[in-house]
């Protein structure tokens, strides 16, 4: 088992370096490099599993540490050639769509952050029209759909309601909903509800999804940023199909969440690969959770997207459906950091282009 673990281990330390230096594909790390190689896997997975509903219980890194220490690494054992079919800095715009429209629950959530709402439920699909329409000038955009299954058990339902996004999918809003995706061309993810891993539902959630929009899902980002099994959570996204996700963020802070600027896979034990996406930025966390204004909110997303462009990498933020109501007013911060990145040189990408042009 122990042997098993460690394999495992190093291939995920040369999965991650290859993603940024050319490697033959025999490539083999010398002996007395491999302890190295396994305390940086360490570092990896404690940054997958560090984490309770999304906030942090390990270190945050502010600058994409163990990026940086692949680097370091090649410098001082290896001679390498760097890669550069992918080093190009790139943002993937994403919106995980949590409500259709003010509700009991999202108002209690409201209140607790201080902002004003409405007593009657409006939609916020002009919000997310106006979102979509912006984003139509740079380039492609992902959004993440729920099709969350409601527990028998009634004292996990009490939570769902209070945690999970609010509406079904049989419901007309989200067939309004699917209409403004279609028209605006937007890829499709699955917004895995908040105990999908544990209750054993995600895949249940996939399927639901995938034959309400008559297509295959391959992009996942779980509700909350939720792994509570780490590693193993990350497994079973992969084992139902889902070929890259965007959970990779922190609740409550702002950091590099796995310590990576760009895409990079998460290996198994049984060979399986999953492309993981940095989820650098996030509005509630921004506004919310840190207290910010629209012109700090700003100021330290370019601070952090900066250490993005200076690695050539690429990070997803995720700007949620009700950004550009009175209430939240979100979208001027959005609208100023993507037109700062653009002006920087940033590509704009879908989240599955990742897989290809980090391979």
């Amino acid at each position: 088992m122990l042997k098993d673990l460690k394999s495992l281990k190093l291939k995920q330390f040369i999965s991650c370096l290859r993603t940024l230096y050319l490697l033959p594909e025999d490539f083999r790390l010398p002996d007395p490099l491999v302890s190295e190689a396994l305390a940086w896997a360490d570092g990896l997975y404690e940054q997958i599993g560090g984490s309770c509903l999304g906030y942090p219980q390990c270190e945050v890194y502010p600058l994409p540490r163990l990026e940086d220490e692949l680097h370091q690494f090649v410098e001082h054992h290896l001679r390498l050639d760097k890669r550069q079919s992918n080093l190009i800095p790139t943002l993937y715009l994403t919106h995980d769509v949590d409500y259709l429209k003010s509700t009991p629950q999202l108002r209690i959530k409201q209140r607790r952050f201080e902002h004003p709402f409405r007593i009657q439920e409006d939609s916020y699909l002009k919000s997310l029209e106006e979102i979509l329409r912006f984003d139509s000038n740079f380039g492609p955009t992902t959004v993440f759909l729920a099709a969350a299954i409601k527990s028998k058990n009634p004292a996990v339902g009490i939570l769902q309601n209070l945690i999970d996004p609010s509406y079904k999918i049989t419901s007309k809003l989200f067939g309004e909903l699917l209409e403004l995706v279609r028209n605006y061309s937007v890829s499709v993810g699955i917004h895995g509800s908040f105990r999908s891993l544990v209750d054993g539902t995600f895949e249940e959630e996939l399927i639901s999804l995938e034959n309400k929009l008559g297509s295959k899902v391959v992009m996942s980002r779980q509700h909350w940023l939720s792994l509570p099994g780490g590693l193993n959570s990350l497994r079973k996204v992969a084992k139902s199909g889902i070929v890259v996700d965007s959970t990779l963020g922190w609740n409550g802070v702002a950091g590099f969440r796995g310590g990576m600027a760009r895409p990079f896979p998460v290996i198994f034990s049984d060979n399986r690969l999953l492309w993981e996406v940095p989820l650098l930025l996030m509005d509630g966390v921004l506004f919310d959770s840190l207290k910010l204004s629209t012109s700090q909110v700003v100021e330290k997303s370019i601070q952090l997207l900066s250490e993005v462009y200076k690695r050539q990498g690429g990070v997803a933020i995720n700007w949620h459906e009700r950004s550009a109501v009175p209430e939240y007013n979100w979208f001027d911060a959005y609208k100023q950091i993507v037109d700062w990145a653009k002006g920087q040189g940033f590509k704009f990408s879908k989240i599955t282009d990742a897989v290809s042009t980090s391979r």
